[in-house]
């Protein structure tokens, strides 16, 4: 008899959806606790963003690591791409001074079991949270009183404005 060894199939949309799950109830969270405390619901939102991803940070969850370094993963990821060379040999030339902590992380996550699958879901997380922050300013606009904003001064308004626009 032919013998076939065990395999396992994992939808990294499945992990995408399981990440934006923790996000949603992170933030619904943080809205309520706010709002208990007679703050704004926003500020519990962002709070609990701040707390979730650096927690996932501080634990060393790959996930996380990768994410708060989206921007030399992706230049990395470009690297290896257009010029064939391996991850660690990119990896040594443009994070040198990061340390081996970063660059032997950036290297597990590139080079890993699962990287592509992980790569995807951190890419995926990174337009949605993107998406977020748009839709964030603009139901902070939405919320906006004009003429609020013009009572309190035309310097505090400049900031709201310089602060909408500039990130």
């Amino acid at each position: 008899g032919e013998t076939h060894a065990a395999t396992t199939h994992m939808d990294p949309f499945a992990g995408l959806l399981l990440l934006l799950f923790i996000v949603v109830v992170a933030a619904a969270l943080g809205r309520w606790i706010a709002v208990k405390l007679d703050q704004p619901p926003v500020l519990g939102e962002l709070a609990m963003g701040a707390l979730v991803g650096n927690v996932g940070y501080a634990l060393r969850i790959p996930f996380f690591e990768m994410v708060m370094n989206m921007a030399a993963l992706q230049n990395i990821n470009a690297m290896v791409w257009n010029t064939g060379a391996p991850v660690r040999e990119i990896i040594d030339r443009t994070m040198a001074g990061d340390g081996p902590m970063i660059s032997g992380m950036m290297e597990k996550i590139l080079s890993g079991p699962g990287a592509v699958d992980l790569v995807n879901m951190g890419l995926g997380l990174w337009v949605f949270s993107n998406l977020g922050v748009v839709l964030l300013l603009f139901k902070v606009g939405l919320e906006t009183n004009i003429v609020d904003m013009l009572r309190v001064g035309v310097r505090a308004s400049a900031v709201a404005i310089v602060g909408t626009v500039v990130p």
